[in-house]
């Protein structure tokens, strides 16, 4: 496989629940799917499959924890195989992995070299990552720190703003030590923005995530024109963010 025809596997991975990270699958995977990528999607959350209720993805479940909560190693190796055979007829991939699997699958990936063994069946490996406002921020701090330290594969932070900014006395993460880590070492592959959403905005996501809708899926159901702008307009603004960091080194 030629360096032009390099395929990816983003994987999700945060420490901390509920900060967004099905969020960020969702949106990469229809992402891809909007670009051709033929997006392959893996469910590894021991919890909660969020990828299999939405149809459309096509998702499916891979239980990579043993009933010790430890790394099933035949599982997560077959998990690769997938992604390579995948990529090898023309498709990325995308993981979306749950808190209690953070720290399992993060250490596998650094202790047995995942990103330079996909990386010689051409498959490059990106990370995301979620940072939220509020209480949580310390905690998915820490998550970050943690991708930075274990791992070598370029990293997209998510900035989710619903409990409010992700700043720590009055700075952003911009002005942060893991940004200005990531920068300089070029392993920061991209920023996207979730704003806090108003309360119309709210409810489309609940509606469209409780039907296990797509963007579009959603757009072509809402009831009213206004809905379906609001769903239209929010999904052009989160795809115009992915476009780069999902066409970067293509």
């Amino acid at each position: 496989m030629s360096k032009t025809n390099i395929r990816r596997v983003h994987i999700i991975l945060q420490g901390k629940g509920g900060v967004g990270k099905s969020t960020a699958a969702l949106a990469v995977a229809q992402a891809l799917a909007a670009q051709g990528r033929l997006p392959l999607v893996l469910d590894t959350d021991p919890v909660n499959h969020t990828m299999l209720h939405f149809p459309a993805l096509g998702a499916r479940a891979v239980e990579i924890l043993d009933s010790n909560k430890q790394i099933d190693h035949r599982a997560i190796d077959q998990m690769w195989d997938m992604i390579i055979n995948h990529a090898e007829e023309g498709g990325d991939a995308v993981v979306d992995n749950g808190a209690t699997s953070f720290v399992p699958m993060t250490a596998y990936i650094a202790e047995n070299n995942t990103i330079d063994m996909l990386a010689e069946c051409g498959v490059q490996t990106v990370l995301h990552t979620v940072l939220i406002g509020g209480q949580a921020m310390a905690d998915t701090l820490r998550g970050l720190s943690m991708l930075i330290a274990e791992t070598t594969a370029p990293i997209v932070v998510w900035i989710n703003e619903k409990d409010g900014p992700v700043q720590r006395d009055g700075r952003g993460f911009e002005q942060s030590a893991p940004y200005q880590e990531l920068v300089s070492s070029g392993r920061l592959a991209g920023v996207i923005t979730l704003p806090a959403s108003n309360p119309a905005h709210g409810q489309d996501w609940h509606d469209m995530t409780s039907a296990g809708h797509t963007f579009d899926q959603a757009a072509e159901a809402a009831p009213t024109r206004a809905q379906r702008a609001r769903i239209q307009t929010t999904w052009a603004r989160l795809r115009g963010q992915l476009h780069p960091v999902l066409s970067h080194g293509n």
